[in-house]
Order: C-alpha cells, then structure tokens, then sequence
C-alpha cells in the first residue's frame, strides 16, 4: 500500500481491473459486487466510506480470498559517518535528508 487508506489496500489488490499476474490481484479474485462497494466507497470521505470497506472486506472473508500482507525491511549498510538513512515499513525515507558528517 502506498498510503494508510482503505481505498488503496482495495483497488490494488482486490478489484477485478487488478485481477491478472503482474497487476496485483495475481491469484485473479473477481467479485462485481465488491467492486461495486469498493467503488462507491472511494468516492465518499472517509467516515462515511468505512462501512463500506467494512462489508468489502467481509465479502473477501466470506469468499475465502487470500490477501498477502507482508511488510519488508530494507537493510542499510552505511558508516557511522551517514546519518539520515532510514526505513519506515512501506519505503525509505526520502534520500535528500542523507549527509556526510565530520569524520
């Protein structure tokens, strides 16, 4: 997921225009109904989306569709004079906060 938002987690992984090898949904779960929700829900804000995210994901539950959640870790390797090097669960940070201290 690129950001902490329902409609991420959905649309690319669960909606039938991402089902297919190589676009996210590779097991190639497709339900209308879900899109459907899915959909409508995206265009609400929110507070107003969540139940129907919840009814998503209970259609995902019942249907027994394997969602792979996996977090990796980016290991960095750099001397003790690098400073701003980091990962935060999704990515690394941004690069342009890295320097070269005194050493």
């Amino acid at each position: 997921m690129d950001y902490n938002h329902p409609q991420d987690w959905f649309d690319n992984l669960s909606v039938c225009a991402q089902a297919g090898v190589g676009k996210g949904n590779d097991g190639g779960y497709c339900n209308p109904a879900l899109d459907t929700l899915v959909s409508g829900a995206d265009a609400k804000p929110l507070d107003q989306a969540l139940p129907d995210y919840l009814k998503a994901t209970k259609i995902l539950v019942d249907d027994v569709v394997w969602v792979n959640l996996v977090y990796g870790a980016d290991p960095f390797m750099t001397q003790k004079w690098v400073t701003g090097v980091s990962y935060n669960g999704f990515y690394d940070t941004e690069w342009k906060g890295i320097s070269i201290i005194k050493h």
